[in-house]
């Protein structure tokens, strides 16, 4: 069995939408359950009947996936005020390879790394890769190191303190 039915949200009646659906093989004449939830802000609820958001997908094992039949058009796309700031999806959409994964900024913007609410690192509109504050972070850690680094000009500095690579 399946239904929509008109809700009510405290003494408001006609406030929502409910979505109900009764599982494959579940005994016949029930209620079924709610599945999906349209509020009366016009929140769509999906395996929720509290939306948080203007979509709020809830869900115990793979709760969203994006998927479509055109190549070139299952990316996922943000704006705001109608200006598009970035995507992520298959990198064939992005400029890349179709078999990799990638997100993109759209020119003239950064892309900003946070813990919490933290900077911790920045690809600036230039392709310049810093730290999120001068003169704190490590790039590799004792336990953690970079096996090799390539560089065509390997420029180091300790700001006056003696060089730990040849002691000068």
């Amino acid at each position: 069995t399946a239904s929509i039915r008109s809700g009510r949200e405290g003494d408001n009646y006609g406030t929502n939408l409910q979505f109900y659906t009764q599982a494959y093989g579940g005994a016949s004449g029930g209620d079924g359950l709610e599945r999906a939830r349209i509020d009366s802000s016009g929140r769509l609820g999906i395996g929720t009947i509290s939306p948080g958001a203007t979509l709020h997908v809830n869900g115990s094992s793979m709760p969203l996936i994006l998927d479509c039949t055109s190549a070139n058009s299952n990316s996922l796309v943000f704006r705001v005020g109608g200006t598009t700031k970035g995507y992520i999806g298959p990198a064939g959409n992005l400029g890349g390879s179709d078999n990799d994964m990638g997100y993109r900024v759209e020119s003239g913007n950064n892309q900003i790394f946070y813990i919490g609410a933290t900077e911790r690192a920045r690809i600036d509109s230039s392709g310049n890769i810093t730290p999120g504050a001068d003169a704190t972070q490590n790039l590799g850690s004792a336990s953690l190191r970079w096996a090799n680094v390539y560089s065509a000009d390997l420029q180091l500095s300790n700001e006056g303190s003696q060089n730990d690579i040849d002691g000068t």
